[in-house]
């Protein structure tokens, strides 16, 4: 879980930060893993789009998630 100390604000402008400096190092697609035991919400808030999911081996009903976000105004291959 993330910090609650931090607000969204705070949060949203991380984000950003990171996603900039992604760009700025010629990313144009950044992806990451998350499950249903997290904050996937967070992601999704963001403008990140859900690209593959998979059930746990556990038999539980959680799931493992890949985020991805497309960088705007990055060059694409």
């Amino acid at each position: 879980m993330r910090p609650k100390q931090l607000s969204e604000r705070a949060w949203d402008a991380l984000v950003t930060q990171f996603l900039s400096r992604a760009k700025a190092d010629g990313a144009d697609t950044v992806r990451l893993l998350t499950n249903t035991l997290a904050s996937w919400e967070f992601y999704e808030k963001r403008g990140f789009a859900r690209v593959a999911e998979t059930p746990f081996r556990d038999g539980s009903e959680n799931r493992t998630i890949i985020y991805e976000y497309r960088i705007k105004g990055a060059d694409s291959a």
